[in-house]
């Protein structure tokens, strides 16, 4: 059965397996026919579909690698506070602020 993508402003926003797309869905609708690969975030130009590298910010990395909530609770319930600032500032010389 073949995939489709819904396009928006160029981006891949949904995609559908449907027997027959003609008459389904409103004409504004943009569905276009997919390969398995593509996924929604993926990017179409017309005839090409592309995937999109993320790129995260310095902040983004930082919240990815600091300690977790449930780590932060444990540190203060254990009296740990010194080894969370470690771990946090290692996270913040790893990651320093863009200027």
């Amino acid at each position: 059965m073949p995939r489709y993508a819904k396009i928006k402003y160029g981006e891949v926003r949904e995609i559908g397996i449907f027997p027959d797309i003609i008459n389904r869905f409103h004409p504004s609708l943009t569905w276009v026919e997919c390969p398995e690969n593509v996924v929604e975030g993926y990017l179409y130009d017309g005839s090409d579909f592309k995937k999109v590298e993320k790129v995260l910010s310095y902040a983004d990395k930082r919240k990815e690698e600091y300690p977790s909530i449930e780590e932060c609770v444990h540190a203060i319930l254990d009296g740990e506070l010194d080894d969370l600032q470690i771990k946090r500032q290692a996270v913040k010389n790893k990651y320093p602020k863009e200027i």
